[in-house]
């Protein structure tokens, strides 16, 4: 294939637009700041303000201020250093040259290794340091009490202040979606919809998210399993470089890609680790 008929830019924007649909992981993210990533290092500020104290009269006079809080605000630097990068090689005799769409192809390919990468990035997480456990030891997880054991993780997250109506993730194994499914057969979801990233549940208004990501424990015999809010986890994903080259030494062009990534845990009360084991 003529290496001009490989477009970096073409192949960049369709990455760019397939990539977040396709994780599982980056949804629930919190992304709600501006950030310019434009190398690997670079350090990113995420400013936080402290949710304010109410005061209530219950007398009927008309209100009036006394005091005032002062606003306490707080910023978390993040450094980018997570990078995903791929290349292929296509030979110019290669017959798959002669079909059609194959921007698209690698296109589609490169987008779905990032994701995958991203997608381990943020469930690794769940072993960060920050990270809050509910069990210090991996509870076994069966039709008896998986539902209780969600139940619980959410009360410790509404123990930290964190309101009712703020929607709340919990991203599980299979094989704990198995064991959910077992006992809960009145599963609310929207099979078109909900499931194309990856929603398998809604549970008591906790969306209930499944992949293969999951970080695993004690030679893959447990799972670490996040629940959190949207506010938990901090993810900026901005550099996505794509370039075309003719091989060195084949007869051949080459299209490589490369993404700049980071997520951190930034309000570690919004989110608890299920610790879970089943056998």
């Amino acid at each position: 294939m003529a290496l001009n008929q490989l477009k970096p830019n073409i192949i960049s924007g369709k990455i760019n637009q397939e990539l977040i649909p396709m994780t599982v992981a980056v949804e629930g993210c919190y992304r709600d700041f501006e950030a310019d990533v434009k190398k690997a290092g670079q350090s990113i500020t995420i400013p936080q303000v402290a949710r304010p104290t109410a005061t209530t009269t219950t007398d009927g006079e008309p209100f009036t201020f006394s005091s005032y809080e002062s606003l306490v605000s707080s910023a978390y630097t993040m450094y980018v250093k997570q990078q995903t990068g791929f290349g292929q090689a296509l030979d110019d005799t290669d017959d798959a040259q002669a079909i059609g769409g194959v921007m698209e192809k690698i296109a589609t390919g490169g987008a779905e290794t990032i994701a995958q990468a991203v997608d381990k990035h943020i469930f690794g997480l769940a072993g960060d340091a920050k990270a809050v456990l509910d069990h210090a030891s991996a509870v076994k997880i069966d039709a008896t009490n998986v539902l209780a054991t969600i139940d619980y993780a959410a009360a410790m997250l509404h123990a930290n202040n964190v309101p009712f109506t703020t929607p709340i993730e919990f991203l599980v194994s299979y094989r704990f979606l198995d064991i959910f499914r077992a006992a809960y057969e009145a599963i609310d979801k929207d099979n078109s919809a909900m499931l194309a990233d990856g929603v398998a549940a809604i549970y008591h208004g906790i969306k209930i998210k499944a992949s293969n990501n999951v970080l695993k424990a004690n030679t893959d015999l447990e799972d670490l399993m996040i629940m959190r809010t949207n506010r938990a986890i901090a993810f900026v994903q901005q550099v996505n470089k794509i370039e075309t080259m003719r091989h060195p030494y084949q007869m051949a062009d080459v299209v490589r890609g490369l993404s700049l990534y980071q997520a951190d845990i930034v309000q570690p009360k919004e989110m608890v680790v299920i610790n879970a084991k089943y056998a």
